[in-house]
């Protein structure tokens, strides 16, 4: 197979396709835990392709509602070993090593409320379909509460093959 990219050839957005998506407003959920995916933190992937994935999520919710995410791509994609880091309100540092592309993480406050950033990264592997790969994320537990995905956060596949 030869290279994506060879001398001369021109850098077209189709062959590097390395999307960024970047949040500009708050989002809000409440009563609901049902995954869904975040208007803002969606970007194409082409079939075939390996990305590397880095994300910067910052989110806010409390104790009654908490927070859950995971991912979602076309039929075929696959994201194993993936990583997440967070801190909870006593500020310790968590960090989770998961195994498919749809692991749903629980993050929890355990007591008022928590606003803080959680980074994910890993590698994703596109099968022979095209699509969208996206965060998607809800309250863990049902509440009036709202459950909020802030502005400023950042979803970046860097296209590796």
């Amino acid at each position: 197979m030869p290279p994506l990219i060879q001398s001369g050839m021109p850098l077209l957005p189709e062959l590097l396709n390395s999307p960024t998506a970047w949040k500009t407003a708050d989002t809000s959920r409440s009563s609901t835990t049902t995954l869904a995916a975040d208007p803002d933190l969606t970007v194409p992937v082409i079939a075939g392709a390996t990305y590397m994935l880095s994300a910067y999520i910052a989110h806010t919710y409390d104790a009654a509602c908490d927070f859950k995410f995971s991912w979602s791509g076309p039929a075929g994609a696959t994201m194993t070993n993936w990583q997440a880091d967070w801190r909870t309100t006593d500020g310790t540092e968590i960090s989770g090593a998961f195994a498919a592309i749809g692991s749903v993480v629980p993050i929890t406050s355990g007591s008022g409320t928590l606003s803080q950033p959680l980074w994910a990264h890993g590698v994703l592997i596109i099968g022979g379909t095209a699509g969208t790969f996206a965060l998607t994320w809800a309250q863990n537990t049902s509440s009036a509460n709202a459950a909020i995905v802030r502005a400023g956060s950042t979803l970046r596949l860097e296209r590796v093959a």
